[in-house]
């Protein structure tokens, strides 16, 4: 049986990963730099009681290290 605490933050992380793709190509940063980057992260937070926040942390301390800049999606007024 699945836990829903652990198939939530696969969820998030995978939104998170599909983020980071975009503005990673953007700057120039390849496929496997992020992967190796967000798999490195990821394992930091493994023993974490508290899974809510990992994507989000997940996702800024990728951004630092590779220095990608956040692209808002663009909006229709």
């Amino acid at each position: 049986m699945s836990d829903p605490g652990q198939d939530a933050l696969a969820a998030q992380l995978a939104e998170m990963r599909e983020r980071l793709l975009g503005d990673a190509a953007t700057a120039g940063v390849a496929e496997p730099t992020l992967s190796a980057a967000i798999e490195e992260i990821t394992a930091e937070y493994a023993d974490a009681r508290v899974t809510s926040f990992i994507a989000v942390l997940v996702e800024r301390e990728v951004r630092t290290k590779l220095n990608l800049r956040s692209h808002p999606p663009n909006r229709t007024p």
